[in-house]
């Protein structure tokens, strides 16, 4: 949380954390669901805090969303890491192990890789600088709806980037991808509300 705090600082906004207090979120236009470690956890975590229903209430809203990583991996309605659990349900589908989605594929998957975006992400205008971003997970998510896959690597077609209305989620962690990601960040934070 510190890493992705710190980018928005650098980029001009003020990031403010939610602890789980519904009176924190009545200012946010744009909210992000960091995520590191396990999908088990990290819904316990959301559950716990009650923030199932703050992130749930903010995307029915329209307003801009970003899930990273394991933030991304809890939208889908369940998650197959160390058994099978139950996520937010915002995404129709599943979590799956890298290694089963694309078995000669590194996993855990940890370094640099070229992102490609489709022509339908509000990111394509990026894939005229080929951006890096930086990766370290060993799950992807599997929507039903492929469409809204929107990005990949090279050597992969799992998905980098969901995008689906005000929700954006990716893989990748673009706190840790230097200009690349801070680009992508500035670009998110561009986005407005969508009811």
């Amino acid at each position: 949380m510190g890493s992705v705090a710190q980018a928005f600082d650098y980029l001009g906004f003020t990031p403010h954390l939610i602890r789980g207090d519904t009176k924190e979120v009545q200012n946010i236009t744009h909210m992000v669901l960091p995520g590191v470690g396990t999908f088990e956890f990290a819904m316990t975590e959301i559950r716990k805090r009650q923030l199932d229903r703050v992130i749930t209430s903010h995307i029915e809203s329209g307003q801009p969303f970003l899930g990273i990583c394991v933030g991304m991996q809890v939208l889908m309605r369940e998650g197959r890491e160390f058994g099978t659990h139950a996520g937010l349900g915002i995404i129709d589908g599943h979590t799956e192990k890298l290694d089963v989605i694309a078995p000669h594929a590194p996993c855990p998957h940890i370094g640099w890789e070229p992102v490609t975006f489709s022509p339908e992400s509000q990111f394509e205008g990026m894939n005229a600088e080929r951006p890096y971003f930086y990766f370290n997970h060993s799950y992807v998510c599997q929507p039903v709806n492929r469409t809204i896959n929107t990005a990949q690597t090279e050597n992969a077609n799992w998905p980098v980037v969901m995008e689906r209305g005000n929700i954006i989620g990716i893989q990748c962690h673009p706190e840790k991808s230097h200009t690349a990601g801070l680009e992508l960040m500035r670009r998110f934070l561009k986005t407005r509300e969508n009811v």
